[in-house]
């Protein structure tokens, strides 16, 4: 699996959650993860972003709280750069 295999499906489904596009940030529990993002400048909060998990046969869902946190503290750093978040040192 590469990680670009699944792009335009992750756009498609971030359009159906009512996002933009969809980036993707890593790999996650033999995962491919994809991050639910807003086209434009700056830092928008609007509440949690969706993860997109795609397998190596294709199959997908949108993580689950559980998932997230878990997404969310393994792959803080790729996370942040897409977003252009910086974090105090």
């Amino acid at each position: 699996m590469k990680k670009k295999d699944f792009q335009s499906i992750a756009d498609r489904l971030a359009k159906q959650c009512l996002w933009d596009k969809a980036a993707y940030v890593g790999e996650w529990n033999n995962f491919a993860v994809y991050r639910s993002q807003l086209d434009g400048d700056g830092l928008q909060c609007i509440g949690f972003p969706y993860y997109f998990l795609f397998d190596v046969g294709g199959n997908y869902h949108i993580a689950d709280e559980t998932e997230w946190r878990g997404i969310t503290d393994a792959l803080h750093k790729e996370i942040d750069a897409i977003s252009g978040v910086r974090r105090p040192i």
